[in-house]
């Protein structure tokens, strides 16, 4: 064989190689993922998504080319979505377009994409340019489309339950009960509800209604205006193998009467919590982790607000949270609003959140005005350390009208011949505060109380692999996140010390050193241009 017959033969060899390489890039590929939780890289649930999909399930990524030149989560967002088609064994196709190249903008709203406005200078002109960042999945003659996509983070978790929301034919429902007089939905909790907008069908339940069948878990929110009548119908969906998330406190806050705080005396709902196992006690929980609440006080002839730390306002933290429950697996912080502590009678309760050990108890008399931190300091050294504020209760249950009553309210008439007695299959959480969702989260920037609560009906629903999904990139951020106050003021104290003395210093010793060199440079100079000089 001539030198040039071999080279030619290894030559077609090594296209036939990098061929057929790639022609299976997209079933055998690695992909390098350093981030923490391999946040980035599809979990096991999604690699495994095709043996739930019959037929193919085609995702569209509409995307701008201004947008993908100018922000990097954009590529990230096609690695994930390439992933997806990668481990898909051909049941999901992925196209990305730029609508406004391809046509499609029209197409591309119709479908529910929506158009976003960011700031671009191009040739020194600052202007605003419209872009899409928006996913269509369509399957069969049926779409779902997520509006707007930017977050590498959460995509996985919104491709892969809308996915089985769409092959399934149908979306998890959350019920929401409001159990104070006077709280809607929309102004209370608006937060709340477009969050879970985005993972469940929201749907407001009206008090003393039976729960539909198609409910897939139940929020109950608040309990003062709920009695026995309202709350036969939330005991029989979950003896009847629903679940139910309790967000109820003991004591009543009154935001709009001067901050006033008091315990009624007839709670039903504490009633039926407490012989579930799960006591919501008519207290106050204070701690010293709290967030900051804005007080008026006056200053001469004026009045000024500044922000002061509220016990009332209590911050749970990392080592307040049950990290075997998946839940609070990768716990991202919760902040309590007035918050009530739980005592748990029941063996098959598990302890989800706890506060620090620095807080304390206000019983009986509930001063909550932030002007008079004076007051909030009653029964703390009979009370000091921590307190129960979160459970889950799983298994055996017996129903709080197992004696056979069925209450019943003149004017309306109900279906139950006898009630349900027990279940082995009940899942209930209990909060031991219902603001912790409501639109006060505003006031403290408290997010992650959302996140929290979805996470609680994910897992209420059964979906714990989603859950697990959900809660990947989850992490406290929280620069005060630092429970040990000794260690939290050493750390206080080398922060300023570097900012106040050491950057400074360094910044004049630079300076000296350049000035130096300089000075050195410049006699160097002089000094040569003499013994030139001389040498003439």
């Amino acid at each position: 064989m001539t030198r040039r017959a071999y080279e030619i033969i290894t030559a077609a060899l090594t296209i036939g190689i990098v061929a057929l390489v790639a022609l299976n890039s997209a079933v055998f590929f690695f992909r390098l993922d350093l981030t923490e939780n391999n946040a980035f890289t599809i979990s096991e649930v999604s690699r495994n998504l095709f043996s739930e999909i019959p037929q193919e399930v085609t995702i569209t990524y509409y995307v701008s080319d201004r947008l993908r030149n100018r922000a990097v989560e954009t590529q990230q967002i096609i690695d994930i979505l390439n992933e997806y088609a990668a481990y898909s064994r051909g049941r999901i196709n992925v196209r990305i377009v730029d609508p406004q190249q391809a046509e499609a903008v029209e197409r591309a709203e119709q479908l529910g994409v929506v158009p976003q406005q960011i700031q671009v200078i191009e040739e020194d002109q600052q202007s605003l340019a419209v872009v899409y960042t928006g996913v269509v999945i369509e399957y069969l003659d049926d779409y779902e489309t997520l509006p707007v996509v930017f977050d590498p983070g959460t995509v996985e978790y919104r491709l892969t339950s809308t996915i089985r929301d769409l092959v399934q034919g149908e979306q998890d429902v959350v019920g929401v009960l409001l159990g104070k007089e006077g709280e809607n939905l929309e102004n209370n909790y608006g937060f709340l509800a477009n969050q879970l907008s985005q993972s469940f069908e929201v749907r407001r339940i009206r008090r003393g209604e039976e729960i539909p069948p198609d409910v897939t878990v139940l929020l109950v929110i608040g309990g003062p205006g709920l009695d026995e009548f309202d709350l036969f119908p939330v005991d029989q969906y979950l003896m009847s193998g629903g679940s139910v998330l309790f967000a109820v406190e003991g004591v009543m806050v009154d935001v709009q009467r001067g901050l006033s705080a008091s315990a009624p005396e007839d709670m039903p709902v504490l009633d039926l919590l407490a012989s579930y196992g799960a006591r919501v006690e008519q207290e106050l929980v204070l701690d010293t982790f709290n967030r900051r609440i804005p007080v008026r006080r006056p200053s001469g002839q004026v009045t000024v607000q500044t922000l002061e730390p509220y016990p009332h306002w209590v911050s749970i933290r990392g080592s307040g949270a049950d990290r075997e429950n998946p839940i609070t697996a990768r716990f991202p912080g919760l902040d309590l609003y007035w918050p009530s502590p739980i005592t748990v009678t029941a063996d098959n309760a598990e302890v989800l959140l706890e506060t620090s050990p620095e807080s304390w108890l206000l019983q009986e008399q509930f001063p909550i005005d932030p002007g008079r931190p004076v007051a909030f300091e009653r029964n703390r050294s009979e009370t000091l350390g921590r307190h129960v504020v979160g459970v889950a209760l799983t298994g055996e249950l017996e129903s709080y009208f197992s004696d056979g009553r069925i209450p019943t309210r003149e004017g309306e008439e109900r279906e139950w011949s006898s009630p349900v007695t027990s279940t082995d299959q009940a899942r209930v959480v209990v909060i031991g505060d219902s603001d912790f969702a409501s639109n006060l989260i505003q006031y403290t920037e408290s997010t992650y109380n959302l996140d929290f609560a979805a996470n609680a009906l994910t897992w209420l629903s059964n979906d714990e692999d989603l859950l697990q999904i959900r809660t990947r990139t989850t992490r406290d951020m929280r620069l005060s996140a630092i429970e040990e106050p000794g260690l939290r003021r050493s750390i206080v104290r080398v922060a300023e010390a570097i900012n106040i003395y050491v950057m400074p210093l360094l910044v004049i010793a630079y300076g000296v050193v350049r000035f130096m060199r300089r000075r050195e440079r410049a006699h160097g100079s002089h000094a040569g241009g003499r013994n030139e000089s001389e040498a003439e």
